[in-house]
């Protein structure tokens, strides 16, 4: 309740006026109802938002300068209930949801300030993506992932989330594609009307001086189109990797490292996307008494007005993509639960509820009853969440991080 007081005042009291990309989008919405019409990503070659979202922004304009930042508002409140609503979020404390929720919070805001509906409503629609596949409701990861492609094209990166581990190779394509029949059908008037609406893919993306990219290549330019094209086929490799392995808790964050490592652009509604990511894995994969994973996110990511030295800030950001890689490398070889619950057991009596409820259940080895506390890692059998044992002293990761480790 209290992070959907503070969305609302940040909407109201805070709002924008017509800052960022906002008259931009507006004007292409203009035009998608006057003489443009269905041409107009062919006349506006460097529009990057889908179809809803030209028609969204365009019609909460008319509605007053209150309703875009409260519409922003409303698809944060509706992302922060998704994530504590998840099964794993039952058993962290309030800080961890407090605190991480309020940090991300303090980034979404820049989607209000930027004029970026389309990519609030992209990362809303991910996470909501990522809930549904816990709660085992495929379709409507895929359905909401299909929206997304018809939100924000470059959603196609999240599609590899569809495919679970637990399901047959058939199952694994026919979930992606009914995500692009949804994004297909939307974008086919559009295709049908002009062919150059697929020019789009070639946007002119001017290298910033903060960039990750600007560090190791020194361009001061353009990013050429075969590294764009680059960008999301390793972005679609990464989500897929980190998904097959059942951790697709850990997809955005990875994701959304990946593309930072390889864009020109630092736009601050980039850094949103990549501090719900380590939310997501605070929430879904970590059992620290704080949101370490959201807290470095934010630290790392400084905007020009926190550190001016635009070398420094690039290599933070060089730091922050690779620390969140490593992380979730880590992850993956720790082996902790992903979206995929584990296997239950006989052995356990309690089951969920005290698992949930961040209690020892009580384990039977050779007849004996004890603790989950008191008894060997080899004798716990799968690690559930509350009952987690650090056991990969040899990984690097593992000497940082486990001195921290609440066990």
């Amino acid at each position: 309740m209290g992070l959907v007081g503070a969305a609302a005042v940040s909407a109201t009291v805070f709002a924008p006026s017509h800052t960022g990309d906002l008259t931009f989008f507006v004007d292409a919405y203009r035009g998608t109802v006057g003489d443009e019409g269905l041409r107009v990503y062919a006349a506006r070659p460097n529009i990057q938002s889908g179809p809803i979202a030209l028609l969204s922004i365009g019609l909460l304009t008319d509605l007053g300068v209150h309703a875009f930042p409260l519409v922003v508002a409303v698809l944060f409140v509706v992302t922060m209930v998704a994530v504590f609503r998840m099964d794993a979020a039952r058993g962290r404390s309030r800080v961890v949801l407090g605190l991480g929720g309020l940090i991300a919070l303090a980034w979404w805001r820049t989607f209000a300030f930027q004029g970026h509906l389309d990519d609030a409503a992209t990362i809303a629609l991910a996470v909501m993506a990522v809930a549904a596949l816990e709660r085992r409701r495929p379709v409507t990861a895929a359905v909401a992932l299909g929206v997304a492609l018809a939100v924000k094209p470059w959603a196609l990166f999240l599609l590899p989330m569809l495919m679970r581990p637990s399901d047959t190779w058939r199952r694994r394509v026919l979930l992606p594609c009914l995500s692009l029949a949804i994004g297909v059908v939307t974008w086919a008037p559009f295709l049908f009307a002009s062919s150059d609406t697929v020019g789009g893919v070639e946007p002119s993306v001017w290298v910033a001086p903060d960039s990750v990219y600007r560090l190791y290549t020194g361009a001061s330019s353009t990013m050429p189109t075969v590294l764009r094209l680059a960008q999301l086929g390793a972005c679609l490799v990464a989500v897929a990797w980190v998904t097959l392995r059942g951790h697709v808790s850990c997809a955005l964050l990875l994701g959304v490292s990946v593309r930072l490592l390889l864009d020109g652009g630092t736009w601050s509604y980039y850094t949103a996307g990549f501090v719900v990511g380590a939310l997501l894995w605070d929430v879904l994969e970590s059992d620290y008494p704080l949101p370490w994973a959201t807290i470095a996110a934010s630290a790392l990511l400084p905007k020009p007005t926190w550190i001016e030295p635009a070398e420094v800030r690039s290599l933070m950001r060089l730091v922050a993509c690779l620390a969140a890689v490593a992380l979730v490398l880590w992850t993956v070889r720790r082996g902790t639960r992903g979206t995929e619950p584990a296997p239950s057991g006989g052995s356990v009596e309690g089951g969920d509820g005290a698992d949930r409820a961040g209690e020892d259940g009580l384990v039977e080895f050779d007849a004996e009853a004890g603790s989950v506390g008191e008894r060997e890692p080899a004798a716990i059998g799968p690690q559930r969440r509350g009952q987690r044992v650090v056991t990969s002293f040899d990984a690097p990761l593992g000497l940082v991080l486990r001195p921290l480790h609440p066990q």
